[in-house]
């Protein structure tokens, strides 16, 4: 230590601390992985249960709500919506949830799970 001078010493010391920070951000970076990781495997398990607190007017719902219907992403909520106003006249183009099938991409299955949580006026 004697035969040292004062950069010396400064830089054995600053090294140190590097090296504390590095392991602290390392080791905070592998405990925020695995707590983002837990939770996107519970969010995906809860996904499949998601209640709606009302059901859903597919005539008028917005892409926005027809996205959060079981089976329903945004490319067959963005379908209903561009069917819906392809076909807009004096009536309601969805009469019951079987309707939903004229969207290319929703058959009898995806229809029969969607009743439940459809309304019609």
């Amino acid at each position: 230590m004697q035969g040292q001078t004062v950069i010396e010493r400064m830089d054995a010391k600053y090294e140190k601390i590097q090296s504390v920070s590095f392991l602290m951000a390392c080791t905070s970076a592998v405990i925020l992985a695995v707590f983002f990781s837990l939770g996107i495997f519970t969010e995906t398990g809860e996904a499949a249960n998601i209640q709606l607190q009302a059901r859903i007017n597919p005539n008028e719902a917005p892409v926005a709500s027809l996205i959060r219907l079981p089976q329903i992403g945004l490319t067959r909520a963005e379908k209903i919506a561009a069917y819906r106003q392809g076909h807009e006249g004096g009536k309601p183009v969805f009469a019951c949830s079987n309707d939903l099938q004229k969207v290319k991409g929703i058959g009898p299955a995806i229809a029969g799970q969607l009743s439940e949580h459809l309304r019609f006026e």
